[in-house]
């Protein structure tokens, strides 16, 4: 069982929680750690396109980078959109969410 550090299910899919969460979510995000950001690239991610969630972040606070990984993209993107800096990520899941990059790493 895996446990992203942030998760998404829409209004629609919510009957899939209940004492857990019983179906992949719509959308993950992970906090890159040293510890863990090679099994959060590798086997998480992999996971996470497998099993059906739709989009994944993944936050690196060292390089102060997100990389976003739209799993509903057809053909499959062969990497993640990389952002960085004063650039504005963007959701293909939550069209309205737009966040600078550098807000996401404030102290």
């Amino acid at each position: 069982m895996l446990q992203p550090d942030v998760i998404f299910i829409s209004g629609a899919r919510l009957s899939i929680i209940g004492d857990r969460v019983w179906g992949p979510p719509d959308m993950t995000m992970e906090v890159l750690s040293p510890g863990t950001a090679r099994r959060d690239r590798t086997l998480k991610i992999d996971c996470y396109r497998r099993y059906g969630v739709r989009e994944s972040w993944l936050l690196d606070p060292v390089a102060r980078a997100v990389e976003v990984f739209a799993f509903d993209r057809q053909p499959l993107p062969l990497s993640p959109e990389r952002f960085e800096g004063a650039s504005l990520v963007r959701s293909r899941v939550l069209p309205r969410l737009r966040l600078r990059v550098s807000s996401l790493f404030e102290v």
